[in-house]
């Protein structure tokens, strides 16, 4: 979730959603709908743990925020599926606070059974680490002694620095980029394709939500959050106050050094707040970007096409809403797959923290359903029962960034998520798999 939940909240603006539903559209719900077979996970029913934070050594040790990919580029190892997330925003200066960095996993089964990988630690200042979002790559990229061959696995991660007695926020901040060649076991460091120095705080100002992709020339791309126009009178190509953006930065040379920020979505009102952007490339060969907008009903869940994955159209165009036919949206924390199941053009899965109706209302479906197109994001979407009851409690942290997956037979759908543990602030994760095609 875009800082708001970490440090303000930022004041939505009602809207009404309009739209007319064509009868294809109709049919492509429908057919969205049969997709996750079987009836509504039971209320409390939180699927089994991977990771359960150990509060009795750590009282303020939590779990949050994750990623999976799945190998096809690495041989005997295709089919995999490696799944990581962080710790939360777990600040303790009375060492209360779990030791930070990236907990990776390896699951041979389709996410049934998991197997730890070494933990991933900040190698470049030792801080803290959070917000990891993988990349298989599926050619090799870079230049001279810099290649990066295809099936190396990329993973981006917010590094925080830390937090001096008695203030609430971190000071300095890196969006690091690492690799490993040999499937999550060790990684190697790269670069930053952004930085905040440590003489600066972060909490209003910062960068967050670092997440990657390549584009149609096969450049690596850096997308993440940007806040730091937020205290300023003027914001990216004079578009004035902007609260953040998203932007992003690209690398020739597989991530050693990195062009300038490009503005993506940036609206200078000084209350639009974009974030949170992840990039998939759709069968059609178009690009596309699912992203929040806190300052929008309950951060209602967008997104943009591209043609190439690096120009994404005027900056200030918030996007196109993800709805269903009685108007009901997604909001916070998006995270977004796609299936060759359901007809020609697959099944889009987005999943998301809240359901709410077009004036940001949250609905008892959040937490239990995830949004499906049939037609590569056009038209309305449809809510299914998800594979995974989010169990929310008194924290901010359930369901923020819940990963998918679609098994290797295209039959089933993988949901990792964090889950209130124990109904209290901090979260555990758990995992559940569902059916597709019923």
């Amino acid at each position: 979730m875009t800082r708001g939940r970490w440090v303000r909240r930022f004041a939505s603006r009602n809207g009404l959603l309009l739209g007319l539903v064509a009868a294809v559209a109709l049919a492509a719900a429908a057919l969205a709908a049969a997709l996750l077979s079987g009836s509504r996970p039971p209320a409390g029913r939180g699927g089994p743990t991977l990771y359960t934070p150990d509060r009795a050594r750590y009282p303020t040790a939590s779990a949050n925020y994750t990623w999976t990919v799945r190998l096809a580029q690495s041989r005997s190892a295709n089919g995999r599926i490696i799944a990581a997330h962080d710790n939360g925003l777990n600040y303790g200066t009375d060492g209360s606070s779990e030791p930070l960095g990236i907990h990776l996993y390896r699951s041979d089964d389709d996410g049934q059974t998991w197997s730890d990988l070494p933990i991933l630690a900040d190698a470049r200042h030792g801080w803290q680490l959070y917000q990891p979002a993988l990349l298989e790559l599926p050619i090799s990229i870079g230049d001279g002694a810099n290649i990066l061959p295809a099936g190396t696995i990329l993973l981006s991660a917010l590094a925080l620095g830390p937090a001096p007695h008695g203030l609430p926020s971190p000071f300095g901040a890196e969006l690091e980029v690492y690799a490993s060649a040999d499937l999550g076991a060790t990684w190697t460091y790269i670069s930053p394709c952004d930085s905040i120095p440590d003489s600066i705080q972060v909490f209003g100002a910062g960068l967050w939500e670092p997440t990657l992709s390549l584009d149609r020339a096969n450049r690596l791309i850096c997308f993440f959050s940007d806040e730091r126009f937020g205290k300023s009178t003027g914001g990216p190509d004079g578009t004035g106050h902007v609260s953040q953006s998203i932007s992003h930065r690209v690398s020739a040379d597989g991530g050693r050094t990195w062009g300038s920020e490009v503005f993506d979505v940036a609206v200078g009102d000084g209350t639009q707040r974009p974030g949170m952007p992840q990039v998939i490339r759709l069968p059609d060969g178009m690009f596309m970007m699912v992203y929040e907008v806190c300052g929008q009903p309950d951060c209602q869940v967008r997104f943009r096409m591209s043609a190439d994955g690096a120009g994404w159209g005027a900056e200030t165009d918030l996007g196109t809403s993800i709805a269903s036919s009685d108007g009901m949206q997604p909001g916070h924390t998006p995270y977004v797959t796609w299936s060759p199941a359901g007809g020609p053009n697959g099944v889009l899965f987005v999943s998301s923290m809240h359901v709410s109706n077009g004036y940001g209302a949250k609905q008892p479906e959040s937490g239990r359903v995830i949004f499906t197109n049939t037609n590569l994001g056009r038209g309305t979407w449809t809510r299914v029962a998800a594979p995974l009851t989010i169990g929310f409690g008194t924290g901010e942290c359930p369901g923020w960034r819940q990963a998918l997956e679609v098994s290797r037979s295209g039959t089933a759908l993988l949901q990792l998520a964090p889950v209130a543990l124990n109904h209290g602030s901090a979260c555990e994760i758990r995992f559940a798999t569902g059916a597709i095609g019923g």
